[in-house]
């Protein structure tokens, strides 16, 4: 369970998230619904650590994130996969090596390991032809796939994604419901 208790984050004078509250429960999907603007992102970005917030806390079954130490924070990390709303992948990357960007990060597996993981991912989402391309060379909807797959490779216990069908064409957008 995640629990949000007062998040407030500001950026100099502009009050972006103003006592938010909520828990997530292990086992449900949850949406964060708003206008352009109102704070998503912000809210997401919080709840991963990249953004620090003046009041409030986010706890992780019972941990108050901000009161980890550096390597229980990289621990809970690990478990977290997210899909950004722009992809956020690596450009001097190719596609399989921004997949198994996570595995080398958080994990001791062997590189054949690694590999099938990859493979398995990306078949997934529909590009296991695509291992060598940069993404520079691949579509927007083919982007938004990838960094779907490197948000799933690690078979995260909590997965975020800020705006996860942008971009994605109705088939497969309606194919990672």
């Amino acid at each position: 369970m995640i629990e949000v208790k007062d998040l407030q984050k500001s950026f100099g004078d502009v009050h972006i998230l103003k006592g938010i509250s909520t828990t997530f429960e292990k086992g449900k999907t949850n949406l964060i619904i708003g206008q352009s603007g109102s704070g998503k992102t912000v809210f997401l970005k919080c709840l991963l650590g990249l953004f620090d917030y003046e009041e409030g806390s986010i706890s992780y079954e019972g941990k108050i994130f901000s009161k980890l130490s550096a390597k229980d924070k990289r621990n809970l990390r690990a478990e977290i996969g997210m899909v950004f709303q722009g992809s956020a992948l690596f450009d001097s990357m190719t596609i399989a090596e921004n997949v198994k960007f996570p595995l080398r990060m958080f994990t001791k597996l062997s590189e054949s390991d690694m590999d099938e993981r990859v493979n398995f991912v990306l078949k997934r989402v529909n590009l296991e032809n695509a291992h060598n391309k940069l993404p520079s060379e691949a579509s927007g909807g083919m982007q938004k796939r990838v960094a779907i797959a490197r948000a799933i490779v690690n078979k995260p216990k909590y997965l975020f994604c800020d705006e996860p069908n942008s971009g994605l064409d109705p088939k497969n957008g309606n194919s990672y419901r």
